[in-house]
């Protein structure tokens, strides 16, 4: 069995995740779909409706038996005790106990025997730019060594971008990395969205997309305020991240754009934000960590324009694509910026996505985790 942990307030990824798992499973596991047990872990603050929303996805939708909730720290660390040490545990994010992910390691490392250890695979979404804050403090230090003896003795710690690999060794000393990304025939998918491009309409920009500071928003806003004037909309998706930086964000981006400027606050449907994804000209993403891989993908395989920073802008070119990067924005003209992609970058990305972001290819890394 192979039982995936997952946080179900994240309902903004997670049911993707597990509608492509059990889509593609009879790809990546001897057991297929019945063979994945889907454990979503609830928190004191989530919604009274997540429950709701998560039994109507797997009984309505997927029609899939294998899910159950997890409802506290202590049925986390039970759960994890009392798995068979045939299991696998595939572990989405990073978790806590009592609020506190050092906790956790902390419980893996001295909790769990080193048989189970083995069968767990950790999944990284995005790593910090530094590690400074956990190497503070006597006690900080000695749980930040527990972790990496605890990440070092599991199966595989999976991350998302060759950055993250370089990331991860660096700062954990690890030697069971290995990069991967969810399963999904991307190119199918995105360009199944399309784009709807009308003439006359404003240069649609889309800055980010959500209100976490790691988004860097401010440095975007700076490069394109020397065209507030001109015939443009900004667009920022700030449903889910910081309050507070949400807020900033808000008030500057009204400041500068006035009316052009275009936040949206509330999670949208999945076809909503796809008519958004559509209807975008360019894609600009200051981040310097890996974040939003979902819209990067998209604007590959559907030849929407984008400027990405580091580790987004790295992961891109590692793989061969033809990508813009953020410094181009310096000093760039409006006429510049208003061009589309050449179609040879456009042809030439389309050939590169139909091949390394398919389903197959990606199933090939998934066959590994869970063997």
């Amino acid at each position: 069995m192979i039982y995936h942990i997952l946080t179900a307030n994240t309902t903004h990824h997670i049911p993707d995740m597990v509608r492509n798992i059990l889509k593609y499973s009879n790809l990546t596991n001897e057991g297929g779909a019945e063979e994945h047990f889907f454990w979503l872990r609830k928190n004191k603050g989530d919604k009274k409706g997540l429950s709701y929303f998560y039994s109507n996805l797997f009984n309505d939708e997927l029609r899939h038996k294998g899910y159950g909730f997890i409802n506290s720290n202590f049925q986390l660390m039970l759960l994890l005790t009392k798995l068979s040490k045939t299991n696998k545990i595939i572990i989405h994010s990073i978790q806590s106990l009592f609020q506190r992910p050092l906790l956790f390691w902390f419980f893996t490392h001295y909790f769990l025997s080193k048989s189970k250890k083995k069968n767990i695979r950790q999944i990284m979404w995005g790593l910090p730019m530094s590690i400074d804050k956990k190497q503070k403090g006597l006690i900080r230090k000695e749980l930040f060594k527990t972790q990496r003896k605890a990440m070092n003795s599991l199966g595989y710690i999976v991350v998302l971008s060759q950055d993250d690999i370089h990331k991860a060794s660096q700062f954990y000393n690890l030697k069971n990395l290995i990069v991967a990304n969810y399963i999904r025939d991307a190119y199918t998918h995105y360009n199944s969205i399309g784009r709807s491009k009308q003439q006359n309409k404003a240069l649609q920009i889309m800055v980010a997309h959500s209100a976490f500071p790691h988004n860097n928003h401010f440095r975007t806003f700076k490069d394109l305020e020397i065209f507030r004037d001109k015939d443009l909309k900004i667009i920022c998706p700030l449903s889910y991240g910081k309050e507070e930086y949400k807020n900033e964000i808000l008030k500057k981006g009204k400041e500068l754009f006035g009316g052009k400027f275009s936040p949206y606050i509330k999670l949208l449907p999945r076809e909503e934000y796809h008519k958004l994804l559509a209807s975008l000209d360019i894609y600009i993403s200051h981040a310097e960590m890996q974040t939003s891989l979902y819209v990067v993908n998209y604007c590959i395989c559907t030849g929407t324009k984008m400027y990405l920073n580091q580790n987004n802008y790295n992961w891109m070119i590692h793989q061969g694509f033809k990508v813009n990067h953020v410094n181009e924005l310096n000093n760039i003209s409006f006429d510049e910026l208003v061009k589309p992609l050449p179609n040879d970058w456009v042809e030439y990305n389309a050939g590169l996505a139909k091949k390394i972001l398919s389903a197959e290819e990606r199933a090939k890394k998934w066959r590994l985790i869970y063997s």
